[in-house]
């Protein structure tokens, strides 16, 4: 039996910063997966961060975008 390995947390103002730079990526680009997401993520979340995907996680890991970006970001810093 194989387990997951355990990601580190994403510091909440580093999850803040990524969620405003995939959002600002998605600007034109309506219909597609990321947009939606993000679009519906602020729409019922009002915009409050507590709220909001990445924040559903333990240790700010509840959005996959967000997860994705994090990742890449340590992997390019290696």
């Amino acid at each position: 039996m194989s387990s997951k390995p355990e990601l580190e947390p994403i510091p909440r103002e580093t999850a803040v910063a990524l969620c405003q730079s995939i959002r600002d990526r998605n600007i034109g680009h309506r219909f597609t997966f990321s947009a939606m997401q993000c679009g519906g993520c602020i729409k019922f979340t009002k915009g409050d961060p507590d709220k909001m995907c990445w924040a559903n996680g333990e240790g700010n890991r509840g959005c996959g975008l967000i997860n994705k970006e994090y990742e890449n970001q340590r992997k390019e810093k290696d």
